[in-house]
């Protein structure tokens, strides 16, 4: 059946006459997938083999863009960008149609139109993929840079994509995918302010600080509002929202904060859930709850504006915590709380705890572009159109948004996040950090969970994680990169756990791990590195993250295991020292920490096994260190000694300090 191409009255100025211009170059430009998946390179990757479908000289292309039927309802209409580098006056279109049928569209993006109910996106050609291997054609008649593909259901299968038209005007200076201007430069973080846990309020700080440069602290917006509906809303921190009926007991934040900046350990919060008694709704609907996005219902998820509520929490967040105080006028506190602002005790907070999860709907779902939206509200309030008290910035300018802790490493969603900040902030990034989580774990041919974790070295930590900094690095630069989760269970059970092998416990092994981890993190130019998390939630439990903690449950009185201490070990022997450099050595695995004032110098060397396995005679090349540390299963402090000769290198990291 052929195509119906849509010739809107809204089209974009300036089209070209149909029929002008050729074939378009895809093949070398840049390709977004906004679903995340990654798939979208896959509609331009064989303009070869295309031919020229126009000219009735089509081919046959077979690398098939399939998102598959699970998750559905989170990725379609699945929607891929092409950016063409610059303007073009485009005239058509082609598409290789597979099999089944379903909606497929091609839109342009006119910068003018960009706060509209389409965000500035026209659709131009419509087809209902009726075809069964064959081309379909049709008619543009636009100008633009920026072209999406749009493909409606999984039922519908497209393999190729051919663009016709022709550049126009001038060539841009730069790309969408330009570094930032004016990045301040970034300095690399010491081991021990690198090195963090995920714990809770309610997590002894005597346990949390000796273990974490900062504290990644789960935080529910709920726990911070009172019960009495927006726009009446109040917040509570000191005493918390979180409280006993007739208020003898509750949690205080101001206090907690306090107590861990001065035991040398610096919060890092993450607002996670949605707070319901913020949305003022008058009972005419259900307001978003628990684990769904903050939109108000009916609202546009990739509108800075529907994240309103969300945005002014934030504002109220920093405006306490941050080192500025604000006008007492804009503070939306309890009757009864301390009527304070500029503590200085956080510097940074995370807008959200991963908001790509794929396993509780659509309503807690975010795509790249929605969390992009709910950023740009978070950090200055959308560029400040969502007016006064919304956005951290509009608190306090040096106050820190960290990007919501992304599932996985997912460097598509980034890169797709970045391009709604070039469509939409005209290139300004806004947050200051980015988190991803990742755990290091076997699986099968097919992508499932084999049944253990894997040592770091083995997972490739290192490369997987250096691939997210390393575009940092290029398009980014000044902006943090956090590994928000990492860690392993000790229970046998679990899908992540680090096993016993040898003459190592599964706790001890746990351990060294981890620290290991954290040295290839730190050589991956990461800014921190938080473990998941301090305390177990049942050390029976074979459950996925039930024993991952550093401690026994909270039930069982934070019992340090051997990892807590090899932890506190680690940072104590690394304080204030960065990554330099590899030690070259074929029969072990070590790293050069060093003094970015030019003290002294450490090396940390372990063998990279997982076999219990033990490297004999092993000494430094060139002059002898001083000391030796060992981690201890006992001793925060580790186990050191003066350096005597030859040692036995095992799988714990030691640290010789010169």
């Amino acid at each position: 059946m052929p195509c119906s191409a849509l010739l809107l009255a809204l089209c974009l100025p300036m089209a070209a006459d149909p029929g002008e211009g050729g074939k378009l170059p895809l093949d070398t430009v840049a390709v977004y997938d906004l679903t995340g998946r990654g798939l979208g390179p896959r509609l331009v990757d064989e303009q070869d083999e295309a031919g020229d479908p126009r000219a009735g000289s089509g081919g046959k292309p077979t690398s098939a863009y399939e998102l598959g039927w699970i998750n559905k309802d989170l990725y379609f209409p699945a929607r891929t960008v092409i950016d063409l580098g610059r303007t073009h006056d485009l005239t058509g279109a082609a598409w290789y149609d597979v099999s089944g049928d379903g909606p497929f569209e091609i839109r342009l993006f006119d910068p003018a139109n960009r706060e509209d109910e389409t965000h500035g996106w026209r659709t131009l050609l419509t087809d209902d993929l009726k075809k069964y291997n064959a081309w379909s054609t049709g008619e543009l008649s636009g100008r633009a840079r920026y072209v999406m593909i749009v493909v409606g259901s999984p039922a519908g299968s497209v393999v190729e994509v051919v663009l016709y038209g022709a550049p126009a005007g001038e060539a841009p200076a730069t790309t969408a995918d330009a570094p930032a201007a004016d990045a301040a430069p970034r300095e690399p973080a010491p081991f021990d302010r690198l090195l963090g846990v995920n714990g809770f309020i309610d997590d002894p700080v005597d346990r949390l600080a000796p273990v974490a440069g900062t504290v990644r602290e789960y935080h529910s917006w709920e726990w911070d509002v009172l019960k009495t509906g927006a726009p009446d809303a109040r917040i509570a921190f000191s005493p918390s929202a979180v409280r006993n009926q007739n208020g003898t007991w509750a949690w205080d934040f101001d206090q907690f904060y306090r107590d861990l900046n001065a035991a040398g350990s610096r919060p890092a919060p993450v607002i996670q859930c949605t707070a319901a008694a913020a949305f003022n709704l008058d009972g005419s609907a259900e307001p978003p709850k628990g684990s769904d996005k903050p939109v108000p219902p009916g609202g546009d998820a990739e509108s800075p504006a529907s994240y309103r509520e969300h945005a002014a929490h934030l504002f109220q967040f920093a405006a306490r915590y941050g080192d500025r105080q604000v006008d007492d006028a804009a503070l939306r506190l309890e009757e009864g709380q301390p009527r304070v602002s500029g503590l200085g005790l956080v510097g940074d907070v995370e807008n959200w705890n991963e908001p790509n999860r794929t396993w509780e709907g659509r309503a807690a779902y975010f795509s790249p572009w929605e969390l992009a939206a709910m950023t740009s509200a978070d950090y200055d309030g959308h560029r400040g159109t969502l007016g006064p008290g919304h956005g951290v910035k509009l608190a306090d300018p040096n106050f820190d948004i960290v990007l919501g802790g992304l599932v996985a490493l997912d460097l598509e969603g980034l890169k797709a996040i970045k391009l709604w900040c070039d469509l939409y902030r005209d290139g300004s990034f806004p947050a200051d950090a980015i988190a991803v989580h990742y755990y290091c774990r076997a699986l099968d041919a097919s992508g499932k969970e084999a049944g253990h974790g894997l040592p770091p070295e083995q997972d490739e930590l290192r490369r997987r994680v250096r691939e997210i900094t390393a575009w940092r690095d290029e398009y980014l630069p000044g902006v943090e990169v956090h590994l928000g989760e990492f860690g392993y269970d000790t229970h046998p059970g679990s899908p992540m756990s680090a096993d016993a092998v040898g003459s190592l416990s599964a706790e001890q092994v746990q351990g060294y791990w981890l620290v290991r981890s954290a040295l290839e993190l730190a050589a991956a130019d990461l800014d921190r590195a938080q473990i998941f998390m301090l305390r177990d939630v049942d050390s029976e439990s074979p459950g996925k993250f039930a024993t991952c903690g550093l401690t026994s449950s909270k039930e069982t009185g934070h019992q340090p295991k051997p990892s807590w201490f090899h932890v506190a070990a680690a940072r104590a022997a690394l304080a204030g020292l960065v990554y330099g450099s590899d030690l070259e050595d074929d029969r072990v695995r070590g790293m050069w920490f060093v003094d970015p004032n030019g003290g002294g110098r450490t090396l940390a060397v372990w063998s990279p096994t997982a076999e219990d396995r033990r490297v004999p005679d092993w000494t430094t090349p060139g002059p002898a260190p001083q000391t030796v540390t060992r981690l201890s299963d006992d001793d925060p402090a580790g186990a050191t000694t003066p350096w005597t000769g030859p040692i036995v290198i095992t799988e714990a990291p030691a640290f010789l300090r010169w």
